[in-house]
């Protein structure tokens, strides 16, 4: 790693764990990504996913006079040169280049996809604007199976999120940029949870029965004294709120989940969700141990963090985001003498695989994970998804069809013999 090109920490107002990395735009799929998609991910998948953790964005969201800090903010180049509908990145963005609707490669290998759809969190976002389009995203999904969460700052009201959730919003979504300077010292990197999660905002998640998606900060995250004493106390005073632990809870050095896990104890309304995670380690301990397990894990993509190229990996009692923007990466063993890097979306989706094959988990265990987990969570019932995304049957699937069809036929071919030789 070149020194001079470490990544370094956001403003104190903005920023993001990979910041930096979200400046380079990454959204050419390579041999590198369907190749590793063929050969190790597509088999493992189930028939359809459920993604707990995707964002949704529009470019001319970012700043002027709404913009709820920045207002000269521009939008980061990940976002600004996304190749679709002028810089509206919306539901048939995300399906298309997730699902894989669209030309052979997708990130799911061409599995129907619904989401649960986030806006940025930015401080020089147009919070009322990005929530507002996203809603009207969800509605786009033909499954009618995708779900909104509300980007909340310590500003929201209670009153507000009570509008939202009558308009269809079952979550929220708070985040460190949103930290007011007062509480925090030269960045929000280091701000404690109930500085951008104020109280306020956990008692109308319990009200409505909403969940919240927590992507906690601090050096040690889970295992930081104050984060989990926030997290026992909100959950036990508010048990009707759901809260989810982005990341398996900023598990990005693997040990600060392991070390932190036992501080969780007894708390049944906390899930994890796997987004962007590219190390197995904290995905195995969470399903290993005997208070969460798969049935607590939830997958999450972190689109459009999928196309971020590179991985995350622990060092030290921190973590770094190797990519080509900030490490050499030429080495005499790689083929041509520079590594080919594979996007973070291939590199998470590797790790909660080989987190679940270590655990020893079962097709019904993947499947949860992938889909049943967030669905149950999420209060969406089920259904014949495959149909409703226009799903193209397998083989199988059409075999299965096919003795169907021909058993109602012969059913029928019976009762009518039946009924012409009863006596009249």
């Amino acid at each position: 790693v070149r020194s001079s090109q470490i990544v370094m920490a956001a403003p104190a107002h903005r920023g993001s764990d990979c910041c930096e990395l979200v400046r380079t735009a990454n959204w050419d799929v390579t041999a590198v990504d369907s190749t590793l998609i063929d050969h190790e991910i597509a088999a493992w998948l189930p028939d359809r996913i459920f993604d707990v953790h995707a964002h949704l964005w529009c470019n001319e969201h970012w700043g002027g006079p709404a913009a709820y800090r920045d207002h000269e903010a521009i939008p980061p180049a990940l976002f600004k040169t996304c190749p679709f509908d002028g810089g509206r990145a919306g539901w048939t963005a995300f399906s298309e280049t997730i699902a894989g609707r669209r030309g052979q490669f997708g990130l799911h290998a061409g599995r129907p996809t619904s989401a649960v759809f986030i806006p940025i969190p930015d401080a020089g976002m147009n919070v009322e604007a990005a929530n507002a389009w996203v809603l009207e995203q969800v509605g786009q999904d033909p499954s009618g199976r995708s779900r909104a969460l509300m980007l909340v700052t310590p500003r929201t009201t209670a009153e507000e999120i009570a509008q939202s959730v009558s308009m269809g919003v079952i979550g929220l979504k708070c985040y460190h940029c949103f930290a007011e300077p007062e509480v925090h010292h030269k960045s929000t990197f280091d701000a404690p949870i109930a500085a951008y999660l104020p109280e306020h905002l956990v008692a109308a998640a319990d009200r409505h029965g909403l969940t919240i998606t927590l992507h906690m900060v601090r050096q040690r995250a889970l295992s930081d004294p104050e984060n989990q004493k926030t997290i026992r106390d909100y959950c036990l005073r508010y048990p009707r709120m759901k809260l989810i632990l982005a990341h398996l809870a900023r598990g990005f050095n693997m040990h600060h989940t392991i070390n932190g896990l036992d501080a969780l104890r007894g708390l049944d309304n906390v899930y994890f969700d796997t987004a962007a995670v590219t190390e197995s380690g904290a995905i195995e301990a969470v399903l290993r141990d005997p208070d969460f397990g798969p049935s607590r894990v939830l997958y999450g993509s972190d689109f459009p963090i999928t196309h971020i190229r590179g991985r995350c990996v622990g060092l030290g009692d921190s973590f770094l985001w190797i990519a080509p923007s900030n490490c050499d990466l030429t080495a005499k063993y790689a083929p041509g003498g520079v590594i080919q890097t594979a996007l973070v979306g291939v590199e998470a989706l590797r790790a909660l695989k080989l987190a679940c094959d270590n655990v020893g988990l079962d097709r019904d265990d993947v499947q949860k994970i992938m889909c049943g987990n967030g669905e149950r969570l999420f209060g969406i019932p089920p259904d014949d998804t495959d149909t409703a995304l226009g799903r193209q049957q397998s083989p199988r699937d059409s075999a299965s069809a096919a003795y169907y069809t021909a058993y109602v036929v012969l059913v029928g071919i019976a009762v009518g013999a039946f009924l012409r030789s009863r006596p009249r």
